[in-house]
């Protein structure tokens, strides 16, 4: 049976969830007049071949992306609510934090609409491209998917031809099942998911740190697996955990996530106010399963140790 902590822990989870579920309805998933959103899609410098709303597609692009992430987080909640069990939580934790780097990534306040569109048109390059990798090799490929992997490189050519027009520079990628990718002047390369969960939630290292731990369940590494063993004296045991280290190591899902739609209401022109208030109601019961006292304003992210048992 599941303990009154893991209930509570997940019911907040489904909390967040709905805010932005209900939120994306109520603005029928449009950005407020006004908003720095609004301002920048109004002044559409970059039509082409790829889109002529590039702008507005790099904002719109977003909800999907986040709406993955409200589902990966409602079931992790419906895991800690309704199971006992352990080592798929760290994928779907694993998923939430994932998932909430690139539209994070996408909608930072802090870029011009240049960078913005490149960004998109990255992330749009890398998805193309593996599309055509998951079609490569493949048999008797039936006409949809013939068509599909036709469309993708019309898709990724697009984009790069009229990347060059602006005069972005495309460059090449160094392995064939690798994407090419666009700089504008001296932009950074499109940064790993690795090297964003240490920006999304830099406080102490949370994110990359669980990413990494979070990654080796995820994917069967044996060191990761074996540190979830409660060791006896005979030397193995069952995969045991507390109801504070289920916290501990789950927190980091509602923070990222809390992080993503913090950036998302402020470009969007949302109501902020509802993002404040969710996540005192979010956070308060994992700190008070932590044992840690939330602090008034905005929560940092609490420090996990190096460790899966605390």
């Amino acid at each position: 049976m599941t303990t009154d902590s893991r209930r509570l822990l997940g019911r907040s989870l489904y909390t967040a969830a709905d805010r932005f579920e209900t939120d994306l309805a109520a603005y029928r998933g449009r950005w407020a007049p006004g908003s720095p959103a609004d301002l920048e899609v109004r002044d559409e410098q970059f039509p082409g071949a790829w889109g002529e709303r590039p702008t507005h597609d790099a904002h719109d692009s977003v909800l999907l992306h986040i709406h993955a992430v409200a589902e990966h987080l409602r079931s992790l909640g419906v895991m800690l609510e309704h199971s006992d069990a352990a080592i798929p939580l760290f994928t779907l934790a694993r998923g939430v934090l994932d998932q909430s780097c690139g539209p994070w990534y996408r909608l930072a306040s802090d870029i011009s609409a240049e960078i913005r569109v490149q960004r998109f048109m990255n992330s749009q390059l890398s998805s193309f491209k593996e599309l055509l990798n998951t079609m490569d090799g493949m048999r008797d490929a039936p006409p949809q998917a013939i068509q599909a992997s036709s469309e993708a490189n019309e898709r990724i050519t697009a984009i790069t031809e009229t990347a060059a027009t602006y005069g972005w520079t495309v460059v090449p990628p160094n392995q064939p099942w690798k994407p090419p990718y666009l700089r504008v002047g001296t932009s950074e390369a499109p940064p790993s998911t690795t090297t964003l969960t240490k920006r999304i939630l830099p406080d102490g290292g949370i994110g990359l740190l669980s990413w990494r731990l979070h990654s080796g369940v995820a994917h069967g590494e044996a060191y990761a697996l074996a540190s979830l063993l409660n060791v006896d004296e005979s030397g193995v045991g069952p995969v045991e955990q507390t109801d504070r280290q289920a916290a501990l190591r789950y927190a980091f899902a509602p923070l990222a996530y809390l992080t993503l739609l913090r950036t998302l209401y402020s470009r969007f022109g949302w109501d902020e106010t509802l993002v404040d208030a969710l996540e005192k109601e979010v956070l308060t019961p994992w700190y008070d399963v932590i044992g840690l006292e939330i602090p008034p304003q905005a929560a940092p992210a609490p420090q996990i140790p190096a460790t899966f048992r605390p």
